[in-house]
């Protein structure tokens, strides 16, 4: 043993830290393969044979400098969890295995470092608090290029499509919303897990659609002409709602691609935005279409299944838009399917004939409508099931008062079934969250979803979610999955490690030389931002964001600045908090309902922030 080779780095580690470096890469490689997706023995397996290999590498290879070894190992971390991580596994809590697998990779990488250079019986070259600091810094700039540019450079290379694994046909039970369906039988309740069943890239996100529903019996939807036709040679869906694009007069629809990536162990839906013009999926895919266009792949997608859908998409409408097609000749095809009356009670039927009054147009009418549900009924998945032998939708508006989106969506088509509108059921689903690096939209099995589809003349089919505007019980709002997060930092790590021995120098040299001349470039960059930002938002000549504008040019003269990630209202409730400046909490709500709250509501804000740049900016209200 007296000729083995030991590189210098390990001759000038004590055994005390390169035990603790050992710890820390057992620790980063074991917790990164316990998020593979298939994991034979189990987590405690997975983790073991990890930290085995990373041990293996740490005290074996004495010959190969230990900072080599961890950067190898940290890499190889990276490109597991990156690349092949599951991290919607439901069998740990990745969130937190995910961060601690974070952790443990910078200390591993901090500890290794701080060997670096040194010889037997000398002190580290660099000590471990420059080392933090630098890692902190290079962590800094590489999470900055990963979130501003990951979501591009993911979305330019696309997914391409593929068939996937084959499909579990255990799960092709009609509680499994991914199932398409003969009929929808409302007197169960669905199955709503927080599963990722599928990923969508999108530009222009809403319902994705699954299937269309037009017969109601009192209990159960079905589905009047379920005639199955192939999928052209070139992809293109034909279909009547495909014909009935050329009535689109009055507003012309958008093509909109997007890609679906499939989760779910089953899935024989393709779920899609209508309309549907053509599909692109891997040939040994069998698909059909309905006559509304939808799509069914009767063997069924297993996970990983691939496909791309070009979609005519009604975008931007307005309420001037729908009130006008009352002014075009109806079509009767549309009128003898979809609008004639359904099965109801006589309460239902007068409940119909109340809201109808006064309604000029038939948006007016579907106004009405969701006004009424809106007071009068509660959203809740835990709603009680209605009674045997009752009517479903006579019971929920009535009775119960309280269900899912299924009993309000079918209230709402069957009321308007009642005012001669033509209407039908859909079911599909809604984006849970943004994943913040691939920039694809993640949709859970909780996110099954059914609205209201209206005909409109000249227009199409418009879908209405009458559960939108209805007191929600625990459904959280579209943000940033802590999945989505995640994997941003992972991204971040793995840009740390593999660009570490590229800028490691010229970053430890500016530890070093730290000083007036880094601070004012950095005040520099600071205030190029601040002027790029200020000139942006003044072009845009929106209300909102003169008000901020201005916002800004009074605080800053009292020494306060608004940072990057903080909306213009959260600055407002400071600035107002800060400064008891009175009036800033109602600008603050005013900038909150102009720039996000509804579409018909956005122009009230308008008179109170116009106010606020004439009065409430002037010098004299600020002392």
């Amino acid at each position: 043993m007296s000729g083995e080779q030991v590189a210098l780095d390990r001759r000038a580690a004590s055994p005390r830290r390169t035990l603790a470096i050992g710890a820390l890469s057992a620790l980063s490689v074991g917790l990164a393969v316990s998020l593979l997706p298939a994991r034979v023995g189990g987590v405690a397996m997975a983790f073991g044979s990890g930290a085995t290999v990373a041990l293996l590498g740490v005290f074996g290879l004495r010959s190969v400098p230990l900072r080599r070894v961890v950067r190898g190992l940290c890499l190889l971390g990276v490109v597991i969890v990156v690349g092949w991580a599951d991290l919607a596994s439901s069998q740990v809590d990745t969130t937190m295995v995910g961060l601690a697998w974070m952790a443990a990779t910078a200390a591993a990488l901090v500890a290794a470092q701080t060997t670096w250079g040194a010889a037997p019986g000398r002190p580290p070259q660099w000590s471990a608090p420059a080392v933090a600091t630098a890692t902190v810094g290079l962590v800094v700039a590489m999470a900055t290029s990963a979130i501003v540019f990951s979501p591009t450079v993911t979305g330019a290379f696309g997914d391409g499509v593929r068939s996937g694994a084959s499909a579990n046909p255990w799960d092709r039970q009609s509680s499994n919303p991914m199932a398409a369906t003969s009929q929808l039988d409302m007197t169960r309740r669905p199955r709503l897990s927080d599963d990722l069943i599928m990923t969508v890239r999108s530009d222009a996100p809403g319902f994705w659609r699954a299937q269309v529903f037009d017969v109601w019996d009192g209990r159960t939807w079905t589905i009047s002409d379920a005639q199955l036709a192939p999928i052209g040679a070139d992809g293109s869906v034909n279909s009547t709602d495909r014909d009935d694009l050329a009535t689109a007069t009055l507003h012309q629809p958008t093509e909109v691609v997007e890609q679906f990536r499939i989760e779910a162990r089953f899935s024989s839906s393709m779920p899609l935005s209508p309309v549907p013009l053509r599909v692109n999926a891997d040939e040994n895919i069998n698909m059909v279409s309905l006559p509304d266009g939808s799509i069914v792949v009767p063997a069924g997608l297993g996970k990983g299944a691939t496909y791309e859908v070009t979609s005519a998409r009604q975008l931007d409408l307005t309420a001037e838009v729908l009130r006008s097609t009352n002014e075009v000749e109806a079509n009767a095809r549309i009128a003898d399917r979809y609008a004639q009356q359904a099965v109801a009670t006589e309460r239902v039927r007068r409940l119909a004939v109340e809201l109808a009054a006064g309604a000029d147009t038939t948006f007016d009418k579907v106004q009405a409508i969701e006004a009424w549900l809106d007071r009068n009924v509660t959203y809740s998945i835990d709603a009680p099931l209605a009674p045997t032998d009752t009517d479903v939708v006579d019971d929920f508006l009535f009775e119960s008062r309280v269900g899912w989106c299924e009993q309000i969506a079918s209230s709402m088509t069957v009321l308007l079934r009642e005012q001669g509108v033509p209407a039908r059921l859909a079911t599909g689903f809604v984006p849970d969250s943004r994943d913040a690096v691939s920039g694809r939209y993640r949709v859970l099995e909780n996110g099954a979803h059914a609205w209201t589809e209206m005909w409109f003349e000249g227009v199409g089919w418009v879908p209405f979610d009458p559960t939108a505007g209805i007191e929600v019980s625990g459904r959280a709002s579209l943000g940033e999955s802590s999945t989505g997060a995640v994997r941003t930092a992972a991204m971040i790590v793995g840009l740390v490690v593999v660009l570490w021995v590229v800028l490691w120098p010229p970053v430890m040299g500016l530890v070093r030389r730290r000083g007036r001349g880094v601070r004012l470039f950095e005040a520099a960059l600071s205030a190029l931002d601040r002027r790029r930002r200020t000139r942006r938002l003044a072009r845009s000549g929106e209300v909102a964001d003169r008000v901020v504008i201005r916002l800004e040019e009074v605080a800053r003269r009292h020494g306060l600045e608004r940072s990057r990630d903080e909306s213009g209202a959260r600055f407002a409730r400071r600035v107002g908090a800060t400064l008891d400046v009175e009036g800033l909490d109602e600008v603050a709500a005013a900038l909150d309902l102009r720039l996000y709250g509804p579409d018909g509501e956005r122009d009230k804000a308008v008179p109170q922030l116009e106010s606020a740049l004439t009065h409430l900016f002037s010098d004299n209200q600020w002392s």
